[in-house]
């Protein structure tokens, strides 16, 4: 159930999480709706489980709302402080997740999650190799504009290059991971015409092999 809850996690807080929401969630309305849509995926993901688990879920949304409280709070009396709050944000939210699942597996909640763990954890690292990458380095490089302003626009093409990248070691380890098939992605190399080339190709392939380590460790 870990893995079902971190991917519900990581596809909330980033690609459902617009940049309009993630700037107004000092505002009350802003930051439930936000939470609101992390308990909806938590109950998608979570399948006919929901009807046990729905408990240990509100729990969960309450102190993930607890989280992104405090964490804008910080940032209104601090903006200049960014990327350790982000690092530490993410780590409570995961810890939370971890503590929870460890309460619910205590209280021998019976589970019929709708997909395998193991496709959780490859849905988890093509998430984040992509998307969750995308936004955390533009959190980290928030101090060099003209990088960011890069980044912003090769977003597309450096998310689908990193995808490729991630379905191609895979699909090398296959035999071991007992991948039966692993489709490649045709895409546009991004790094060609770019000013920051080396640095994104550099940046790119480290997060790539960063997420191949992610599934060979929670497979």
């Amino acid at each position: 159930m870990f893995w079902h809850l971190l991917l519900a996690h990581f596809l909330a807080d980033y690609p459902l999480q617009p940049n309009w929401m993630a700037n107004n969630k000092r505002r009350l309305p802003v930051l439930f709706l936000h939470v609101s849509t992390h308990l909806v995926v938590m109950l998608f993901v979570v399948g006919a489980s929901r009807r046990a688990l729905w408990p240990f879920l509100l729990l969960l949304v309450s102190i993930h709302c607890m989280i992104d409280f405090g964490k804008v709070t910080l940032n209104a009396r601090k903006p200049d402080w960014v990327i350790l709050p982000y690092l530490i944000d993410q780590a409570l939210h995961v810890t939370s997740i971890a503590a929870v699942v460890y309460w619910a597996g205590q209280s021998a909640v019976s589970l019929e999650l709708p997909f395998s763990p193991q496709l959780a954890v490859f849905a988890t690292a093509y998430l984040l190799v992509t998307y969750v990458w995308y936004i955390s380095e533009r959190v980290v490089t928030y101090a060099a504009p003209d990088y960011r302003q890069e980044l912003v626009a090769q977003a597309w093409p450096r998310m689908f290059a990193r995808a490729f990248f991630l379905s191609s070691f895979l699909w090398l380890i296959g035999p071991r991971l007992a991948i039966q098939e692993n489709p490649a992605m045709l895409v546009t190399i991004p790094y060609v015409a770019s000013r920051y080339g080396r640095r994104a190709i550099a940046i790119d392939f480290l997060v790539t092999v960063g997420g191949l380590f992610f599934v060979l460790w929670a497979h």
